[in-house]
């Protein structure tokens, strides 16, 4: 995988363009502040066999902010 190295001005300035980058070309970047790094931009390594492996982990508790019913 190739690596670019850029300053966190010219990330700002190309968020979006990079993005689509890192997302199609599967490069990555290392993101510098006064040449110290910051952040790491790279792809994220799909699942196998599953198209999202969050998919079915969120559990419905019904209202989770109206008052509870008094007790009988």
């Amino acid at each position: 995988m190739k690596n670019h190295t850029i300053s966190v001005t010219e990330f700002k300035a190309k968020c979006l363009d990079i993005e689509r980058r890192v997302h199609d070309e599967e490069v990555s970047y290392t993101i510098t502040k006064r040449d110290e790094i910051v952040a790491i931009l790279q792809p994220v390594e799909k699942a196998q066999g599953h198209e999202n492996p969050l998919k079915g982990s969120v559990v419905n508790e019904g209202d989770l902010i109206s008052p509870k019913p008094p007790a009988r």
